[in-house]
Formats: C-alpha cells, structure tokens, sequence
C-alpha cells in the first residue's frame, strides 16, 4: 500500500471516527448536562423555601434568569469545544489535519454552538412553566418523544391508507419542534445545515425571551404547585394524547393487520395517555372532566385527519405530473426490479481521483420520448381508476393487505421543479374485483409498452454495461432431501464458473451476449411470472472496477450514450430458461 493510500486511509478514519464521536458521545452528553444544569441553576423555582431565598436578594429578576443561563450555557459548550479543538490537535500531531478534517471540525463547532443553546433554552422554559422538578422532567421526556413520534407514525398511516405514493420521512420535520431531536439530526449531517440552523436560532430566541418573561411574571407560590404549569400544559397533553393513540394504534394494526384494530386502538390509548398525564400533573382524577376539552379537541383533528387521509389528501392520490413538468420517465416491475433501472457509476475523470475526493453518481434508465412519456402518464391515470374502484374512501391496511400480489408496477417521474424523483407505486391484490382488474391490466399494458422500449432497456445496467460483465457461473436447482422449494446451487464453483476473458472469441461473445439481452428485455422475457423458469439458472457478474461504454441511459437528465464510465459496484444478473436468447447463449458456454 502507498503511502498516498496509507493518508487517504487514516484520514478517512479520522473524518469517521470524529462524526461518530460528536453525534453519539458530544450530543448524548450535551442533553444529559443539559437536564443536569437546568435543575441545579433553575431548580430553587421548584422549592418554597429557596425561591423566597432567591427572590429576596437585591437582584433584579432579568439579572438572575440571564447570569443563571449564561453560566450553565458556558459550563456546557465549554468542553464540548475544548473536546472538538483536541481532536484538531490530535489530527495535526499525526499529520492528518486535512481540509477536510478542518471543515468538519468547524462544522461540528457551530452545530454544537446553535444545537448546545437550543436544548438548554427549552429545558430551562420548560423548568421557568413548571411547578416542580417531577413536571420538569416529564415535560421535556413528553416534548421530546411525542413530535418525533407524530411525524413518523403519521406518515406511516399515510403511506399505508393512500394508494401510489410513498413518504419519505424528513429528518428536519422529525426535529422541528423537538430540540433533542434536532441535535442529533443536525449532527448527523456531514456539513453545516444553515436553514435548519437559522430555524432553531429562532426558535431559540423565542424560547428564551419567552422564559425570561414568565420568569419575571412568575409567583414565589407557583413553586410545589401543578397549577403553575397553564397553558403549556394544556399543549403537551394534545401532543401526549395524539402521538399514544397514533403509535399504539399503529402498533395494533401491524399486529393484527386489521383496520378496526387501528381505529380503536387510537381511541383507545389517546384516551389512556390523557389519564396518564391527568396523573402525572396533578395527581389525581378530580379534575378529569374539567380537563377534558383539550382531549375532544385530539378526537376532532384525529377525525380530521382520518377523514382528510381516506378522501386521498385534497387529491394526493390522484395527482399526475403535466407532461410539460416531466423531464423524462420510467418504471419497474416486480420482474424488471429497481436495482436493475440504476447503475452507480463513475466518470473517468473521477476515478482517477483520490476515493475521497471522487463524486459518485448513478445513471437511470429512463425515457424522455414524449410519446413514452404520455404512456406512463396513461397508465398512472388507469392504476388511479383502479384504486379508486376497488375502494374509497381508502381505509388503512389496504396497501398491505394479506391476499397474494399478482402484480407491482412503480412509475418514476423526474421532474424539471423538482431536484427528486416522483415515484408512484401500485399492486394488483387477487381480491380485486372484475371492473378494478381490467383498469390494472390495461396500465400494465402501457408500462409494459415502456418497459420493452429500446430507449428504457439500453438504460438496464446488464445491457448498458455489458464491457463489464466478467465471468458466470451455472447452479443447478437441486431439490432438498427434506423436501420444500428448490433452491439454485452451485456443485462445484470452480468448474461451474466461466471467465469472459478466458475466451478466444471475447469482442464477438459480448457483442452476442448484447444482442441476446436486447432480444430477451424488448419481447419481455424476464422471470417468468407463471413459475415456469424454475429449472438451472445462469448468474452473470459485473464486477466493480470495470470499464464500459454506456449503451443509453440518463445522468443527470442527460443522455449518455457513447461515453465511458466506471463500474463502481458489483452487480450480479441472473438469467432464467425464460430468457430463451441468453440461456441458451449462455448454456453453450458449458457445452
């Protein structure tokens, strides 16, 4: 190994080492001194006899909250940068301070500085709103779990009620209102997130300017008492209630896969969480019933929500791109998979590179004929039709239902507006009635129009990169002795495994073997959908590493057929005896 590999190496796991170090061990201990400091500097508010202790010293109220802040803020950031500048040390003592280490280290720094006062800020308003340290604790414990918690369940439910589309769960609403959260999502990031950041310096402000003027309208007497808390109490049992009839509720359902367990278990445990917290606050269950507005007003948006979700969110699930939006389409199926559409590439010019330095990228097969275009688009109209006759308003479960799926079609769309793709996704369950199939069949139909194009299969990485394809390997599909499925074996690896660059004739071989893949991809020959391919298997593997001219495909949005690129992942394809062209190709090999 060089030496120039050697530093590569050691800096990459300084740059690991660094990132784990500040997310696990800075942040976890951040917000564990952060509790700690807000019960030792704010704690006298929660004791009758220190409160009047305090608040008899010739110090103005604004004086004391912002020395008692300051001093803990200082005694938490103190060692988390004194801890970020010793591994700055470190790294120069070895001689691996490299430009990227610095960045990190800087980027660690601010996030520290943003995300340190963010979580103190709310402890100590949670502290300023509370009669008590038991309220103080559960308070932040509530805070903190119940909006991570709404947010993923909610798109959970979501993804799981509205037919063809997926949610993907965003780590910056995951921490917009829950600081502890936040710390780890924005330590997480390898560089610096400036419009999260700037969120929480607001929010920041806010909170503390917020605590230093309850603070200083705030009653020696509020202290041992659980009136003390008002309306912010009132807004963590909202947020309570909904996220344990949300979560449990969820978890009933996956359970039992039943859609009534949902609704009942949501019911059900919203109203547990609102005991729950009515004990938790004030102890007892007189006040129940004077409580209880706070409690009707989860029923109404949890109704809201349910209702808003099944009509298809104000047309989510009935949303089509214009054609004029698309840049360009495609789609998989459960036999033409996903892994299959994309092939993780580098340029020339990147591999060449250092591995630090290089930019990975990924080129798609994809379509941007207008013609194949509007086909995709018709197909997602018919699979809309066909979701909406098999039912609505959509209830929950009816994207995962137990009956066996005949078939899953995703459609992709990359958007000129949009720098992600839009991807739609629908099943053919077995129960569907007569009317639903047929709408199912006839947007197969036209995908499947796409999916044999010649523009979408030059883009599939066994055709696109064929230059790369380096040896295969033959398994026989033995039966076990204790019976059950047949599963592919290789006898004997050795003499099972043919080398391409062994052959005589490799330019000609991968030129048929081009052509074969071709013939099998436009006539749809690929895993057979009957079962009937479920003889020997053929597995052609491109290795990573490898050369190879693109034989269409887009990057980027661009086509890039012609040029040279890098395989930089093995990939395996397996041939079937339903791929008639390639099987019998492959199976003179072993002739």
């Amino acid at each position: 190994m060089s030496e120039a590999q050697l530093y590569e190496i050691t800096v990459n796991n300084v740059v690991i080492s660094t990132r784990a170090a500040t997310t696990i061990l800075g942040v976890s201990a951040m917000i564990l001194f952060a509790l700690i400091f807000t019960l030792t500097n704010f704690g006298f508010l929660h004791r009758k006899r220190e409160v009047d202790l305090f608040h008899a010293m010739p110090v103005s109220r604004t004086a004391l909250f912002y020395g008692r802040f300051l001093s803990g803020y200082l005694c938490l950031y103190a060692p988390l940068l004194l801890a970020v500048l010793l591994q700055g040390i470190v790294a120069a003592c070895f001689g691996v301070l490299a430009p990227e280490v610095l960045t990190l280290l800087f980027s660690i720094l601010t996030q520290l500085l943003v995300m340190t006062a963010a979580v103190f800020s709310f402890t100590v308003f949670v502290a300023v709103c509370s009669g008590s340290t038991m309220d103080t604790l559960v308070s932040i414990v509530l805070i903190s779990v119940t909006w991570p918690a709404l947010i993923f369940v909610g798109t959970a439910v979501i993804n799981n009620t509205i037919p063809g589309i997926y949610l993907n769960y965003s780590p910056y609403l995951v921490g917009a209102l829950s600081p502890l959260a936040a710390a780890y999502v924005q330590s997480s990031f390898y560089t610096f997130q400036w419009l999260f950041s700037l969120w929480w310096v607001a929010l920041t402000a806010a909170l503390l300017l917020g605590a230093a003027a309850m603070y200083r309208r705030r009653k020696s007497e509020s202290a041992e008492s659980s009136a003390s808390f008002g309306p912010s109490k009132v807004v963590i049992r909202i947020f309570s209630c909904a996220a344990g009839g949300l979560c449990f509720g969820y978890l009933l359902f996956q359970l039992t896969n039943s859609t009534l367990s949902y609704y009942l278990g949501a019911l059900l445990f919203s109203a547990l969480a609102y005991l729950v917290t009515e004990l938790l606050y004030w102890k007892s269950l007189k006040q129940l019933f004077r409580h209880s507005i706070p409690y009707c007003g989860v029923l109404a948006v949890f109704l809201a929500f349910t209702l808003t979700v099944s009509l298809g969110a104000f047309g989510m699930d009935t949303y089509v791109p214009p054609s004029l939006q698309i840049e360009n389409a495609g789609a998989f199926n459960n036999n033409v998979y996903s892994y299959m559409a994309e092939t993780p590439v580098l340029t020339e010019q990147e591999a060449a590179k250092p591995e630090r330095d290089r930019v990975y990228e990924t080129i798609r097969a994809a379509v941007q004929n207008p013609e194949l275009i509007d086909q995709v688009r018709q197909a997602n109209e018919k699979f809309i039709a066909y979701e909406r006759t098999r039912q609505f308003p959509y209830l929950i479960g009816r994207n995962s239902l137990p009956e066996p799926s005949l078939y899953r079609y995703t459609l992709c769309y990359e958007l000129s507006n949009s720098d992600n793709t839009t991807d739609r996704s629908y099943v053919l369950f077995s129960n569907a009635g007569d009317e639903a199939k047929a709408l199912y069949l006839e947007g197969k139909q036209l995908t499947d129009k796409v999916l044999t194009s010649d523009e979408y299969i030059r883009g599939l990485f066994p055709v696109n990169a064929v230059d790369a394809a380096s040896w295969v390997t033959h398994y026989a599909n033995e039966e076990p002795e204790n019976g059950g499925e047949k599963q592919a074996v290789s006898t004997n690896p050795g003499s099972d495994t043919v080398e391409f660059s062994g052959l005589k004739n490799e330019s000609d071989f991968r030129k048929q073997l081009e052509q074969c893949l071709l013939d099998d991809f436009r006539n749809g020959r690929y895993l057979a959908e009957d079962g009937s391919d479920a003889g020997d298997t053929y597995e052609i593997m491109y290795s990573e590493g490898k050369h190879f001219t693109a034989r269409g495909g887009l990057k980027s949005e661009k086509s890039i057929e012609g040029q040279s690129f890098v395989l930089c992942s093995s990939l395996s394809c397996t041939v079937t005896s339903s791929m008639t062209s390639t099987y019998q190709l492959l199976e003179s090999l072993y002739a």
